[in-house]
């Protein structure tokens, strides 16, 4: 789990201003609100770019913390159950349209809780882990299969780098 979280956030939960540490993964949103990419623009996965409208500039997302609120508030403004689905948050950066598995109502109701503090995120991180998709990362990590547990949580495998050198860092390796 350590290496999960320090993969994901370094980690931490919250910025140094005390909010809760997301990341808005535009891409999301305008598969979940419907939206046209005319929108948002993606050069890669560090750079991701809004608009207010199809004329307006280019606004960074991801460059400081409050990029990162900014688009959320931009987005919320379109559709507020798309911009909370969207959005990765807390220590393990569990994306919102997995709130279902960790026993939510809402995305917004995720977030809310996220950012009351580390217990809840530790809690909804446990619960996501043995729910997900019937509970395919925990078994994955019970039989020592990190590559399985990693494509199954972040569904990439070059993210195993990452991953290895947290668990070596945290001693788990």
């Amino acid at each position: 789990m350590r290496a999960f979280i320090f993969a994901e956030s370094g980690g931490t939960g919250f910025y140094d201003d005390g909010r809760l540490l997301i990341r808005f993964e535009n891409y999301t949103f305008i598969n979940r609100a419907g939206l046209s990419k005319d929108l948002v623009n993606s050069v890669s996965n560090s750079e991701e770019y809004y608009r207010y409208d199809v004329n307006g500039q280019w606004i960074p997302i991801h460059d400081t913390p409050d990029m990162r609120y900014d688009a959320l508030k931009w987005a919320i403004g379109l559709d507020e159950e798309a911009a909370y689905e969207s959005v990765s948050m807390g220590f393990s950066q569990i994306m919102g349209h997995n709130y279902k598995e960790l026993g939510y109502s809402s995305a917004k109701e995720m977030f809310e809780e996220f950012s009351r503090g580390y217990s809840a995120q530790l809690d909804g991180f446990t619960t996501f882990l043995v729910n997900y998709r019937n509970g395919v990362i925990l078994k994955a990590l019970q039989e020592d299969n990190y590559i399985a547990a990693i494509e199954a949580y972040n569904g990439d495998k070059n993210y195993s780098g990452s991953l290895e050198k947290f668990e070596k860092a945290a001693g788990i390796r």
